[in-house]
């Protein structure tokens, strides 16, 4: 993968920025690498950091886009969902097709881990 467009995405996803992660996203496609790139497994994207960062930093329309272009829901965007406490997040991941009792891997379901990361990180 062409490492600039793949830092570019994931900073533009930290950020918030909607408009360069799009361009960023559009611009993987149509490269060489996202031409070739077939999904096999709900993690295996190659700019999935990027969907875990917008989830971490609460930026929903950030992930209502990747969920909607081809990106899944893995344990790893479950946790960073349940860290940003961001209710706008997890509607986005529920419009997507995402099953709230899915696995989030070692620590149980995103309800489980929803309330510890409450406790652990803190509420507003």
């Amino acid at each position: 993968m062409t490492a600039p467009i793949a830092n570019a995405f994931l900073s533009a996803c930290e950020a918030g920025d909607f408009v360069e992660a799009e361009a960023t996203l559009n611009s993987w496609r149509s490269s060489s690498d996202g031409n070739t790139h077939v999904p096999s497994s709900n993690a295996d994207h190659p700019l999935q950091a990027g969907l875990v960062a917008a989830a971490e930093k609460g930026h929903a329309s950030i992930v209502a886009l990747l969920l909607k272009t081809g990106f899944h829901v893995s344990p790893d965007v479950i946790l960073a969902a349940s860290k940003s406490q961001s209710s706008a997040v997890f509607q986005a991941m529920i419009d997507a097709g995402w099953d709230i009792n899915q696995s989030a891997g070692m620590t149980g379901d995103a309800l489980r881990w929803a309330r510890f990361a409450y406790l652990c990180f803190g509420h507003d």
